[in-house]
């Protein structure tokens, strides 16, 4: 479990990829489980095709999230981490196999939160100060 203290600024990472034109969660990923709440899923793949390969991996879904997170931040200044984590992961796409349905509601032990979403989080509804 997490710590009390960090809980609520806590981002699970977890990738997803394009499979045969239909985008999943990707087979190296873990599944969100007890953490769905604080799970959010990023594109796993960095689109780099060598020889050897895709070069992939959650170690790509979470800098993607990272920097979502900065972006927002620097959006809103006046957001704490927590604020920014809570955004990030309240406006997570849940159509994960981009089919125009979401594929689960609220939260999902699967796909936790869903996918990130940056546009969606950078476009708040309501006020952003109390």
């Amino acid at each position: 479990t997490l710590s009390p203290y960090l809980r609520n600024q806590v981002i699970v990472a977890g990738a997803t990829k394009t499979i045969s034109g239909t985008n999943t969660i990707a087979t190296y990923s873990n599944q969100a489980g007890v953490m769905m709440d604080r799970y959010l899923m990023a594109e796993g793949d960095t689109g780099f095709d060598s020889s050897s390969g895709d070069i992939e991996g959650t170690s790509f879904a979470a800098p993607r999230i990272a920097g979502a997170a900065a972006i927002v931040k620097s959006k809103f200044p006046n957001l704490t981490g927590a604020n920014v984590a809570d955004i990030l992961l309240l406006t997570a796409d849940k159509d994960i196999n981009d089919d125009g349905n979401d594929d689960f509601s609220s939260v999902s032990a699967i796909y936790g939160r869903g996918e990130l979403d940056l546009s969606a989080a950078l476009s708040p509804v309501g006020n952003l100060t109390p």
